[in-house]
C-alpha cells in the first residue's frame, strides 16, 4: 500500500513555532512569515493479516516513510538577517534549505474480534520493540544546509476501536467506527521545536459507505469527527508541563475516495479530505501536523496477495 499526500502549506507560519514567540512580540519576525515552500510525503505500508479463527484476526503493519520539505527563501533570508544582528545572533538559528527523512516508521500490531454478526472490536498496539522509526531524540541536528525529519515517535500509542455495520435500514450499508487513542510522553524536535511533549488523548468517530459505479470503479465517502485533549510541552527552566495553545481541538471532516480495480489484486485510488468544521490551530509541531486537517489530496495504490 503506497500513499502520497499533497497539502497546502499556508498554515505553516512563524506563529506556530513556540520559540519564535519573543521575536514576534518584539517585532523582529512577522507572525505570518511563511516557513515552507513545499512538502512531499510518501508512505508505503506492508500489511499482513491472519485469521486465527473465523472471528479473530491478527494484523501487522510496517510503514516506510519518505519526506522532503523545502523551506521558503523568505524564511531563510529573514533569519539570516537576524543572525547578523549582534544582539540576537546567539539566539538565532538560520534554517537549512531542505529537510529530509526516510526509513522505516513505527510498526503496529492489532487484534480484531467479531463478537456479533455486524459488530467487532479491535485493539492496536504501537509500542516498545515495534518502534522501528527514528524519533525526535535520535535525529541529527541540521548541518550543511540539511535537516533530518523523524520517521517514528518516542511515545507509545494504544488504540481501542469498536465497529458496527448498519444494514437493512437504508438502501445501502453504513459502517460505523468509534476509537480512542492513548499515548505516553513523547519528544518533538523539528523546525526549532525541541521539547518533551505529552499529547492529549484522541477520540475518533467515523461513518462510511460504498457505492459501486461499475464492476471496477467504486466511490467511498466518509464523515469523520475528531476530538483531542490538550497537548503539553515540558518547560525545562520551570520544570513544569505547560499547555500548547490551540491544541484542545474538534474537527469534522468529509472524505471522498474513488477506487479503481483494473485487476482483482490491485486497487488504485484518489481521495480528497475537506474540513467542514475545524478548530485545529497550529500544526507545525509533530510534523506534518499533530491533528493536521486542511484540505488534503491523496493518491495511492494497494496490491493484495492471498
Amino acid at each position: 500500500d503506497e500513499d502520497f499526500a499533497f497539502k497546502p502549506l499556508n498554515e505553516y507560519t512563524a506563529r506556530y513555532i513556540n520559540k519564535y514567540g519573543p521575536l514576534i512580540a518584539e517585532g523582529y519576525v512577522n507572525e505570518d512569515l511563511r516557513l515552507l515552500d513545499s512538502a512531499r510525503l510518501t508512505y508505503s505500508y506492508l500489511d499482513i493479516a491472519y485469521g486465527i479463527t473465523n472471528d479473530l484476526t491478527f494484523s501487522f503493519t510496517l510503514p516506510y516513510e519518505d519526506k522532503t520539505v523545502k523551506y521558503s527563501q523568505e524564511y531563510i533570508d529573514t533569519f539570516t538577517a537576524l543572525n547578523a544582528n549582534p544582539g540576537l545572533a546567539s539566539a538565532i538559528t538560520v534554517p537549512p534549505r531542505v529537510a529530509k527523512g526516510s526509513g522505516l516508521g513505527d510498526a503496529s500490531m492489532a487484534l480484531k474480534y467479531r463478537f456479533m454478526k455486524n459488530a467487532a472490536m479491535a485493539f492496536k498496539y504501537q509500542a516498545g520493540a515495534l518502534k522501528f522509526g527514528k524519533d525526535g531524540t535520535e535525529i541529527r541536528d541540521a548541518i550543511d544546509g540539511f535537516e533530518e525529519i523523524y520517521t517514528g515517535k518516542k511515545e507509545d500509542r494504544f488504540t481501542l476501536a469498536m465497529f458496527y455495520d448498519v444494514v437493512d435500514v437504508l438502501p445501502f450499508k453504513v459502517g460505523l467506527m468509534a476509537a480512542y487513542e492513548y499515548s505516553t510522553t513523547g519528544y518533538e524536535k523539528f523546525m526549532e521545536n525541541d521539547f518533551s511533549c505529552d499529547n492529549g488523548d484522541v477520540m475518533t468517530v467515523m461513518a462510511d459507505t460504498k457505492f459501486d459505479l461499475s464492476k471496477q470503479i467504486s466511490l467511498k465517502p466518509k464523515l469523520i469527527y475528531l476530538q483531542a485533549g490538550v497537548d503539553k510541552r515540558y518547560a525545562d527552566t520551570a520544570k513544569t508541563w505547560a499547555p500548547i495553545e490551540g491544541t484542545a481541538v474538534t474537527a469534522l471532516l468529509a472524505d471522498f475516495a474513488v477506487h479503481y480495480h483494473p485487476v482483482i489484486f490491485a486497487d488504485l485510488w484518489a481521495s480528497l479530505t475537506v474540513p467542514l468544521h475545524n478548530k485545529v490551530a497550529g500544526g507545525v509541531y509533530d510534523f506534518p501536523g499533530r491533528l493536521d486537517t486542511p484540505a488534503v489530496v491523496r493518491f495511492g495504490v494497494t496490491v493484495y496477495y492471498k
